[in-house]
């Protein structure tokens, strides 16, 4: 659709109409339960391993809430913020992982 270019509203009501459709829905809970829930989890067994430092395992911790507040609050700058915290934190829990000894 980006590619192609055109009637952007046409194409966001096709994905609204998706999105609504209950034989869809399991692959937006799926996304939502893998994107939210996953990341917390992630974030709580760095966390947990003490492998990374504290402040990596708390970054990536950050994503979820901030996410959930950047929708309820109707602001993308806790989403942002959220998302540029957990790069940072994967960033540095690859590092540490590349510098492991094996």
């Amino acid at each position: 659709m980006a590619e192609r270019g055109g009637p952007v509203a046409d194409y966001a009501a096709v994905l609204d109409g998706r999105q609504g459709d209950v034989a869809a829905l399991w692959v937006f809970l799926l996304f939502a339960l893998g994107n939210l829930v996953g990341t917390l989890l992630l974030g709580v067994a760095l966390l947990r391993s003490r492998v990374v430092p504290l402040g990596a395992a708390a970054a990536v911790l950050a994503w979820p809430p901030l996410h959930v507040i950047g929708l309820v609050a109707g602001s993308e700058w806790f989403e942002v913020a959220g998302a540029v915290l957990q790069a940072a934190g994967l960033a540095i829990v690859g590092i540490r992982l590349l510098n492991a000894p094996r």
